[in-house]
């Protein structure tokens, strides 16, 4: 394990309605978690480094509809999507993040190729121009605008309030597919990456900004202790300062990563928060907890052979 590598995927954590996770559906959502996996796994094995594996892991889900990110985003109230993203390099700590993107295909590519440059954050218009001078690819809004996106957003007509984009509670005229995407891995000289990327929460007001693209809220990676990428109710995990909460943890106390992100999540609960994460320590161990009813997940390492899972104990291999 010390000289080995590790991959964890995640695509959301919240409440699925249960016709979606049979038949058609359920093998669209198994499908795109292995692929995804799969993709970041061949970059590891083949000497790639985890930041490369963690964001070509990612892009893979944002090019999918299934998921709130890249093509079928959530929407806000004005029915625009708005692509946030981060990757953190946790060899060095240099990060990108991105946040209210409205042309970037793949936001988490302008996240990466931020990275290095002297501003690591930008945000709306200067984002998406940045994208374009980086020659990354554009698409309109009719490229991310699903119909189960805009058949969630109409549910809440007349409604001020937002939503996760997969939480309890929906209507049959709110189900739409998973959530927030993200990825960690440790490559084989140790290297740690975290990337997660998000079209936030249904019917947010547009210019909201979530967990997602935070350093030490939604995203944070260190080589002497972990990366982390999180899922769930964004204002509750930006309290908790959940991502770097983690790693506190683990620096600080002691705590193995599964404990630490446990102790992390049940302060996000205590918060009214929902959600899950998925963390890989400086050993290459994972952990992929969750406080919601499911969350779409994948895993990897160099003794253990590829799995993903949606429901609590479920073990699919691929």
């Amino acid at each position: 394990m010390e000289k080995g590598i590790s991959l964890a995927i995640h695509a959301g954590a919240g409440a699925v309605p249960a016709d979606r996770l049979k038949g058609s559906s359920r093998r669209a959502y198994e499908e795109a978690l292995s692929a995804s996996l799969k993709i970041g796994q061949a970059i590891l094995l083949d000497g790639g480094t985890s930041v490369e594996a963690v964001t070509q892991a990612v892009v893979e889900l944002e090019n999918r509809e299934d998921f709130n990110a890249g093509r079928g985003a959530a929407l806000c109230a004005d029915g625009t999507a708005e692509l946030d993203a981060c990757v953190v390099n946790g060899t060095n700590r240099t990060a990108g993040a991105v946040a209210g993107l409205v042309e970037t295909r793949n936001p988490i590519l302008a996240a990466q190729a931020l990275m290095g440059t002297p501003h690591w954050f930008l945000h709306g218009p200067a984002g998406d121009q940045f994208a374009r001078a980086t020659s990354l690819e554009s698409a309109d809004q009719t490229y991310f605008v699903t119909q189960d996106r805009q058949r969630q957003l109409a549910s809440y007509s007349g409604s001020t309030a937002s939503g996760m984009d997969h939480g309890p509670g929906l209507t049959a005229e709110a189900e739409a597919p998973g959530g927030t995407v993200g990825a960690v891995a440790r490559d084989a000289n140790g290297g740690l990456a975290a990337a997660t990327s998000t079209g936030g929460m249904v019917n947010q007001p547009p210019g909201r900004i979530g967990d997602t693209p935070l350093l030490g809220a939604g995203s944070w990676a260190d080589d002497n202790f972990c990366a982390i990428s999180a899922t769930g109710t964004g204002e509750a995990f930006m309290r908790a300062g959940f991502a770097h909460r983690v790693a506190d943890l683990i620096e600080l106390a002691d705590y193995d990563c599964e404990s630490a992100a446990q102790r992390a999540l049940d302060e996000v609960a205590a918060l009214d928060g929902m959600g899950g994460c998925i963390v890989v320590d400086h050993r290459g161990q994972l952990a992929l907890p969750f406080n919601s009813k499911q969350m779409f997940r994948g895993w990897v390492t160099s003794s253990e052979p590829p799995y993903i899972a949606i429901l609590p104990g479920e073990k699919i291999p691929i």
